[in-house]
């Protein structure tokens, strides 16, 4: 039984292919990383968006999203009284595109849940890369 010990070149080897491993990895994680801040961000709304429905349901009175296009952001509030439950301002790589179907770029929720007007919140990235949140008149809510 021997002990073998490594040379200097294998172990040149092996920390330039750990190297080259690693760049391979930084390197896609920053390709695909706008990419996942806009699909984390239009699953942040739609949680919101459900949020307000449960506030809707639970509390007897219409709750809702504002969206501010000018300052990229967005506020959760009840909609009688205006007061705000919630502010998000999205990640500096994701901005608002449009918004379609609502009036003053806001999505209300009745008592029992379905949305006062269905519509569209188009999300994109600094590379161009879209994703919508469909807001359908019974309350359904859908990433495309």
């Amino acid at each position: 039984m021997g002990f073998k010990a490594l040379t200097l070149v294998e172990i040149l080897i092996t920390v330039s292919i750990i190297i080259i491993l690693s760049l391979i990895g930084v390197l896609g994680y920053t390709n695909f990383r706008p990419y996942f801040y806009l699909v984390g961000t239009s699953r942040e709304i739609v949680a919101d968006l459900r949020l307000s429905q449960q506030l809707s349901v639970g509390g007897q009175e219409e709750c809702g999203i504002c969206f501010l296009i000018n300052e990229n952001s967005y506020q959760v509030l009840k909609y009688n009284n205006h007061i705000i439950i919630k502010e998000k301002e999205l990640p500096g790589e994701i901005f608002f595109d449009r918004v379609e179907g609502l009036s003053e770029n806001c999505v209300f929720f009745n008592s029992f849940g379905a949305a006062l007007e269905s519509g569209s919140i188009v999300l994109t990235n600094i590379k161009s890369e879209k994703k919508t949140i469909e807001v359908k008149p019974s309350g359904f809510l859908k990433i495309e």
